[in-house]
């Protein structure tokens, strides 16, 4: 079992309830999406899984470890929305943060985290854009190198939050095509408002809105996500996916 939840729940103080009674288990391997409408918990579900908050009820366990030990475990790739893209650095330089507390920063990085950031650019073909400034890539390059920075901690479960906000379809559609190749070593968790969209890549996906029911991809229904979306009007809206 790499992530457990156990009858969490959690409050801010002097606040209703945000997440009640959840109980969620991502096995090794899995490939889970996470789908709720906005103030539905989804990122402050994250934080308690990373260790930044703590539960008002219930145990989160990473491999069987509480958050602060387990995160190591963990590769997390932030909205990007909420990155900046003016710091003056690398590719190169902004993957091997990824190897920060991995490695004896002290005395500069190592061949080691060299020789990994090197393996991870590949994977998300990046290695020839290793010496390009932040400020002069695409969306859709910028999140690959994102993706890159987490994967450099060499973790064994990969969270994204929102991962493809802000950029367009057919970028979307590659982000989810490495993360399919990812997850053939890694468990994936990732939080998306594309309910119809992610149901092509996920195995199983999480519905959250303050409580969490686990679906099938082949058990979603109009019905069902209207439900959980409450009182919000819902659009549907076909993906055409051609190469």
């Amino acid at each position: 079992m790499m992530i457990d939840l156990h009858n969490l729940s959690f409050s801010y103080p002097n606040s209703p309830l945000v997440l009640e009674n959840i109980n969620l288990s991502i096995e090794q391997g899995e490939f889970i999406g996470i789908v709720g409408p906005n103030g539905g918990g989804k990122t402050t579900l994250l934080k308690l899984i990373l260790g930044l908050l703590k539960p008002t009820q219930g145990t989160v366990l990473i491999k069987g470890l509480s958050p602060i030990k387990g995160r190591e475990w963990i590769g997390y790739v932030p909205q990007f929305a909420n990155f900046s893209r003016d710091y003056p650095i690398s590719v190169m330089q902004a993957i091997l943060l990824g190897r920060l507390g991995k490695t004896k920063r002290f005395f500069g990085y190592c061949k080691t985290d060299y020789q990994i950031a090197d393996r991870v650019m590949q994977e998300t073909y990046l290695t020839d854009l290793k010496h390009r400034a932040l400020n002069t890539l695409s969306g859709g390059q910028l999140q690959r190198v994102l993706i890159a920075r987490a994967l450099a901690c060499e973790p064994e479960i990969l969270i994204l939050d929102e991962p493809t906000a802000n950029i367009d379809m057919r970028v979307e559609e590659d982000i989810f095509d490495l993360l399919k190749i990812l997850n053939q070593r890694l468990s994936i968790l990732v939080v998306s408002h594309d309910i119809g969209f992610i149901s092509g890549y996920v195995k199983k996906v999480a519905c959250l809105n303050k409580t969490l029911m686990c679906h099938s991809t082949e058990e979603l229904t109009p019905n069902l996500i209207q439900n959980l979306y409450s009182n919000q009007t819902i659009h549907a809206i076909q993906h055409l996916h051609s190469h």
